[in-house]
């Protein structure tokens, strides 16, 4: 159900980023297997499905990638790429920490982030992972949370057509309920009313950059 939600959040954004218009599914893989009723499945997503595979993943075809982006905004596009720039430096050169909490950015939401996924995409074992981690005074839970807590903090903030559930589910929550609670541990106050009290801090909704400590 979990995985069903995000493939159905991503292509809700796609549509959206296509300005309503859905590019073509080829396929869509489910790492699961398969149920006993998938008509609900075909009925929400309308194309081949393939269950018991490696990965989720949506399968468009090569012309989707130059459709045009309704919500297309070069100074946004400016700072993402200087994002994705700095996500990629901390992958390559980074501390082990650093380039934890930079898989943990890309990952979450869409893929496992427990610490055996994480140091198999770093290519060493998960005690290594922990060692190096140790080295630096740090424990995966600790980037796992301070990780998340962030990307809330940033996704509130600046990100005020994302409704919370999208926020929750972009965060790795299985429920919008859990994402709540988490809140009011990190800001002492609901999702809703921590971007209320930050809506005009950004008022243009610009995506600001994530940096590392």
């Amino acid at each position: 159900m979990f995985n069903d939600a995000i493939l159905a959040s991503t292509l809700g954004l796609c549509r959206w980023m296509a300005g309503g218009k859905l590019p073509e599914i080829q396929e869509i893989e489910f790492i699961y297997p398969t149920p006993q009723d998938i008509s609900e499945h075909q009925r929400l997503f309308d194309c081949p499905l393939h269950f018991g595979k490696n990965r989720n993943s949506i399968l468009f075809d090569n012309h989707a990638l130059s459709l045009p982006l309704s919500t297309a905004n070069e100074t946004l596009a400016l700072l993402h790429g200087s994002l994705a720039e700095h996500q990629e430096y901390f992958l390559n050169n980074g501390h082990y920490s650093e380039r934890t909490r930079s898989l943990l950015i890309k990952r979450l939401g869409h893929s496992l982030c427990d610490m055996d996924s994480v140091a198999k995409e770093l290519n060493v074992s998960s005690r290594f992972l922990q060692r190096e981690l140790a080295k630096e005074g740090k424990t995966f839970k600790e980037i796992f949370n301070s990780t998340r807590k962030r990307l809330a903090e940033h996704y509130l903030k600046n990100y005020h057509s994302y409704s919370l559930d999208h926020i929750s589910t972009l965060l790795g929550f299985k429920e919008l309920s859990s994402f709540h609670k988490a809140c009011l541990r990190w800001f002492g106050m609901p999702p809703g009313s921590f971007r209320n009290t930050h809506t005009e801090t950004h008022p243009s909704g610009v995506d600001q950059k994530i940096t590392h400590t």
